[in-house]
């Protein structure tokens, strides 16, 4: 029975910790593999719904970052970005 409880309390900690994360998508305004990655997979598995992590994606053009995302780079709490899409995990509660 404690074995039941101590597994149950794991997974709702846990589980918490997933719904903070989100799925970053770094899109190239004119990449062509953005293009077909927003045509093949992004229409037809992420907006149907296919799991519980947020999906976010931002377009950048050339070396135009967000600001959020430069500062992030800049305390290198994120890497380099070399192509697009690139996909990173990120976790809002710690900003990294």
């Amino acid at each position: 029975m404690n074995k039941a409880i101590l597994s149950l309390i794991c997974c709702l900690l846990l589980s918490n910790q997933a719904l903070a994360n989100e799925l970053l998508v770094i899109s190239g305004k004119n990449s062509k593999n953005s293009k077909k990655w927003y045509e093949e997979v992004y229409q037809k598995t992420i907006q149907s719904g296919g799991g519980p992590i947020v999906v976010k994606v931002v377009t950048i053009e050339a070396d135009n970052f967000p600001k959020w995302i430069s500062q992030a780079m800049d305390e290198q709490r994120m890497g380099e970005i070399f192509g697009t899409p690139t996909f990173i995990i990120w976790d809002e509660i710690n900003k990294k």
